[in-house]
């Protein structure tokens, strides 16, 4: 198996797997909806290693607007760090809602 296709195959079973993981827990499910709603934005650089993580926290409107966004713990690979960033604001605005009128932070796990 070439690495592109390993690529794909761990994206695509990551993103299959996410809600399942999540279940049972409102703030892990939604923070694994987001996940999912990102990572369609997410343009992975072709060079990216397999098995790298980054995490990012986030400040959203309770209309869904980002407000301020970050990497909390980089991946070691600034591309995907930077890749991760970039698709944060390519889905803003994200599909939450929140009764409150206050920010939320959120703090979001991406794989590769």
């Amino acid at each position: 198996m070439t690495k592109r296709i390993q690529m794909h195959f761990a994206f695509l079973l990551s993103v299959l797997l996410t809600p399942f993981l999540a279940l049972g827990q409102t703030a892990q499910t939604d923070s694994a909806r987001l996940a999912l709603h990102i990572r369609s934005y997410l343009n992975t650089p072709a060079e990216t290693p397999l098995g790298i993580t980054a995490k990012v926290k986030a400040t959203i409107s309770h209309d869904g607007t980002v407000r301020t966004a970050a990497i909390n713990q980089s991946s070691g690979n600034s591309q995907y760090d930077r890749a991760v960033l970039a698709a944060i604001w390519r889905a803003n605005p994200w599909p939450y809602r929140s009764s409150q009128e206050l920010d939320q932070t959120v703090e979001i796990e991406f794989r590769n």
